[in-house]
């Protein structure tokens, strides 16, 4: 029988939650509190195209996902701005949609996701606080 990390002809046998990219130190809250709004943020920078330098503005109703749209675009060169006329990236339905598209885009896009978080592309950015801190006492 293969144990993980035995190469098999070809094959290398990886724990699931290495081939999704998750980084170890990563804990299961912070997974389910950035992956969702991660895949959106991975979403709505790429259908904005920009340059490094450009002002972008970010507009999404969701904090976590204007906070994590904008570290990704910071990561990649743009400015983060607040005024009205410059480029936006707008987080609608249509984006989101999209993105559900394929469950091996979905996988690819949440790979993408854990390789920013391990870069520190989101160090930055408040995790959605946790269920426990929510309950009432």
């Amino acid at each position: 029988m293969a144990r993980l990390g035995e190469e098999l002809g070809e094959l290398l046998l990886r724990p699931q939650r290495d081939v999704l990219g998750v980084p170890r130190w990563i804990t299961d809250e912070q997974v389910v509190s950035y992956l969702g709004p991660g895949l959106v943020a991975r979403a709505l920078v790429r259908t904005r195209p920009f340059s490094r330098g450009d002002g972008v503005r970010v507009v999404s109703a969701d904090p976590l996902v204007a906070d994590m749209t904008a570290a990704w675009a910071r990561s990649l060169g743009a400015r983060i701005v607040e005024r009205e006329g410059a480029l936006s990236i707008h987080d609608d339905l249509r984006v989101r949609r999209a993105m559900l598209k394929g469950h091996g885009r979905l996988a690819e896009a949440a790979v993408e996701v854990f390789q920013a978080i391990r870069r520190g592309v989101f160090d930055e950015v408040d995790p959605i606080p946790s269920a426990a801190a929510r309950v009432a006492a």
